[in-house]
């Protein structure tokens, strides 16, 4: 038994030489401390003070609730706390979206964490720096599309073997991580199918622009889906970049001109990327006194609105990602790539919903070009 009274450094060393004889690797996981102090011949307490010389002077490495590891090999995976953070710029009014994630969570004894963050890189990257710290099992997370983008953040949490999903990528990063998307791509290819069986030739493709983020990634697909369809069933289709406001003055929301005005004409069709954009351009077209025109929009949710949209299920994409992170047969490091596919929902079918489950119909046009 090594004396009470011997510094810490001379008990080190000991500790060291003990270990060197069990011919452990760099990297390797040291034994119990109660079955290492019996090995050298110390007190709990001694040995607690070497290896805290150790750590500081030599580079052994402690993590609380996993044990002491020898320096070099490989970084040791820290114990994860059982807990999934959503992070995104989500409204106050989505929040509740996300009662399910909870209830899916606590069945399975992990804790869910929903952050607010608004589209600023800046913000976000506050929030991902105090999360990398926290070994969550998970991260789902809307990254925003404003540069500087904080994806050398996220691949940290990558690093350090927890889970990855996100929403939406950049195409060129889509390789790199799990992604559960809504395809708006298909959504923009329908949406010109149907304006195509009402007969219409000429489409304005109405491109929203919200809070200065110029062609969110989602917006692009649509778009793109709707350059497909216009080339597979040769329907004449113009872009339109607009932004829309609310007047505080007038307690109204206004277009706010980008590159050119919207045309209201007669005969012509319209495909919104966003809900609020085909609802004001619907009031506008009626002031106007025009009714023979027809408009296609999008929507994460089941709703009764006076047009046909693309109904892209927020709840089901929501619920894959959440089977995922709680899934521990799926490695962090195996990539997954979902996306929900939209359905067409129709004027009565949406006010049909409060009675029943609302039917829904896709359109039967086949997705030519992809």
């Amino acid at each position: 038994m090594i004396h009470r009274q011997t510094p810490a450094r001379t008990v080190a060393e000991v500790i060291k030489n003990r270990v060197r004889s069990l011919k452990l690797c760099p990297g390797d996981r040291l034994p119990p401390m109660n079955r290492l102090a019996k090995l050298v011949g110390i007190t709990d307490y001694q040995l607690r003070k070497a290896l805290v010389y150790l750590k500081d002077n030599k580079g052994w490495i402690q993590i609380r609730g996993s044990g002491t590891y020898l320096p070099g090999g490989r970084r040791p995976i820290r114990p994860k706390k059982k807990l999934i953070a959503i992070v995104g710029p989500w409204p106050e009014a989505q929040l509740s979206t996300f009662d399910e994630c909870q209830r899916m969570a606590r069945a399975r004894g992990y804790g869910v964490m929903v952050i607010n963050a608004t589209p600023d890189p800046k913000e976000e990257r506050t929030y991902l720096e105090n999360l990398v710290e926290q070994d969550i099992t998970a991260l789902c997370m809307e990254p925003t599309p404003i540069p500087p983008c904080n994806f050398e953040i996220i691949d940290r949490f990558l690093a350090l073997h927890a889970k990855v999903a996100l929403f939406t990528v950049p195409p060129n990063l889509e390789h790199n991580y799990s992604v559960f998307s809504l395809d708006y791509y298909r959504a923009g290819y329908l949406g010109i199918g149907h304006l195509m069986k009402k007969g219409v030739r000429k489409v304005f493709h109405i491109t929203f622009l919200t809070g200065g983020i110029d062609d969110p990634w989602q917006e692009k697909a649509m778009g793109a889906g709707a350059r497909q369809a216009a080339d597979d069933f040769d329907i004449d289709l113009d872009i339109v970049r607009a932004k829309c406001v609310f007047n505080e003055e007038r307690q109204v929301l206004e277009w706010q001109k980008v590159e050119t005005e919207i045309p209201f004409k007669k005969g012509i069709g319209y495909l919104c990327d966003h809900h609020v954009a085909a609802r004001l351009l619907k009031r506008q077209l009626e002031e106007a006194g025009i009714s023979d025109t027809e408009i296609f929009t999008v929507h994460n949710a089941r709703v009764s609105m006076p047009f046909p949209y693309a109904f892209l299920d927020e709840q089901e994409r929501l619920r894959r990602m959440m089977s995922y992170a709680l899934d521990g047969r799926i490695p962090p490091h195996r990539k997954i790539r979902e996306q929900v596919s939209p359905v067409v929902i129709h004027p009565q079918e949406a006010a049909e919903q409060s009675e029943q489950p609302a039917m829904t119909e896709t359109t039967s046009l086949q997705l030519a070009g992809r």
